[in-house]
């Protein structure tokens, strides 16, 4: 680890809101110390989580100088949190890191030296997934491709166009952004609320209206975080309060977003687009039903309960996706797989979990996976023993048969395989729904 006395103003503040994940943080902090990049500062913020939270601290402090410990009395929430470590920062840009999720050993470095040498304010990188089982994967629509000089209209079209669904361009933790920049943002929010629900699509939908007209964006292509899966996360509660809290943040988020959409002069070109990932969002998070045992949450249930339907049933007509489970999504592929009598191999394109839950199905009817392919290659991942390659790849090898493991994103999957295709002169199979 790095011994060395900690730089007065350094290249990189790195930012960790803690809450509860005091499991997961030494394995967070061993990431982030071990990496190749020296000339960093690494701000830990104890969001009223459990005392150990600040043991463990203290234990990497002895250890590493550049880490700073910071603490709230009471807990404010992940956006706070992050609020609170941006105005104590010295680093030139900032990076916020979940303390559950663990970083590669040259992201900060690599991403440091693409952003200087493209000029860029915000920089990007990639993310994989991984479960509990040790599984990695990387999903085709999750996927940022390498590019410098966009400005923050086209960055926010592409939450729009994939209506919040493609996450890897929202969330807080794939990128470094000038520090002066993270700062006038949450300067925007001068009434914040302890949010637990896409407060990061809220956050940074200010930063790409922000600079709407700035070239100011690249990306690095490379993976540099480990977005780790387990049960003790956000998504993973599901308590009727915790539902019911979930369901009001994403009422306030899509309120807000429309509230800074139009303080920019954006809402004439989003508005549209806005209601339609509105729509979508709500008709994916419905809450649920007290139980009679919580007969005194029924006023708070009903009044979130009346929102949801005036937003889902206005935008009906927008929805080009229907809301459905993943049973039934896994139903409808296998209906129309067996509509072709498909005998032999076949690739999946899609590597999250729908993908895995058809490699079972298939395997339990006796057909082969050859392939899960994805528009990032991992030569060195398999998943459940299967390797994952790019469309190109796949048609090198000569496959021929593609299922896709998504309904949201057919047309788009369709679309860059049908383009490949034509390049390597290949004909094809493309089962799917869309």
């Amino acid at each position: 680890m790095h011994n060395s006395d900690r730089t007065p103003s350094p290249r990189l503040s790195v930012i960790i809101p803690v809450y509860h994940t005091e499991l997961f943080l030494p394995r967070c902090l061993e990431s982030v110390c071990n990496n190749q990049l020296q000339d960093m500062e690494i701000i830990v913020v104890d969001d009223a989580s459990h005392p150990s939270c600040h043991e463990i601290v203290h234990d990497y402090q002895t250890r590493d100088p550049r880490i700073r410990y910071l603490s709230h009395s009471k807990n404010r929430g992940a956006f706070e949190a992050r609020h609170t470590g941006v105005r104590q920062a010295k680093g030139e840009y900032v990076a916020f890191l979940d303390s559950d999720d663990t970083v590669t050993k040259t992201i900060y470095a690599n991403s440091l030296s693409r952003a200087i040498q493209t000029g860029a304010a915000v920089l990007f990188f990639n993310a994989q997934q991984c479960d509990t089982d040790g599984h990695h994967w990387v999903e085709a629509y999750n996927t940022i491709p390498e590019f410098d000089h966009r400005d923050g209209y086209e960055i926010l079209d592409e939450i729009m166009s994939s209506r919040s669904t493609a996450w890897i361009w929202h969330v807080n933790w794939n990128k470094i952004i000038k520090r002066s920049i993270a700062e006038k943002v949450f300067t925007l929010f001068p009434r914040r609320r302890h949010l637990i629900m896409f407060e990061d699509l809220l956050w940074s939908t200010a930063l790409y209206l922000e600079l709407k007209d700035a070239p100011l964006f690249a990306s690095i292509s490379e993976i540099g975080l480990d977005y780790h899966r387990h049960d003790l996360s956000t998504t993973g509660k599901e308590s009727y309060l915790h539902s019911l809290k979930k369901s009001d943040d994403i009422l306030y988020v899509l309120k807000h977003m429309e509230r800074l959409l139009r303080h920019y002069g954006a809402f004439k070109h989003f508005g549209r687009p806005h209601h339609r990932l509105k729509a979508q969002i709500l008709s994916r998070y419905e809450p649920s039903s007290p139980s009679y045992h919580h007969i005194r949450h029924y006023l708070p249930y009903l009044r979130t309960k009346w929102h949801y339907w005036q937003h889902t049933h206005k935008n009906t007509h927008m929805l080009s996706v229907p809301n459905i489970s993943l049973a039934q999504a896994e139903k409808m592929l296998l209906d129309r797989l067996d509509i072709t009598k498909l005998t032999k191999g076949i690739s999946i394109y899609g590597t999250g979990e729908l993908g895995q839950t058809l490699l079972k199905a298939l395997s339990t009817r006796g057909i082969q996976v050859n392939y899960f392919v994805s528009t990032r290659s991992a030569d060195d991942i398999l998943i459940q023993g299967i390797p994952v390659l790019t469309p190109r790849e796949a048609l090198r090898r000569k496959e021929k048969e593609f299922l896709i493991a998504s309904i949201g994103s057919y047309t788009q999957i369709c679309s860059t395989l049908q383009d490949e295709a034509s390049k390597a002169h290949k004909d094809i199979t493309i089962i799917g729904v869309g």
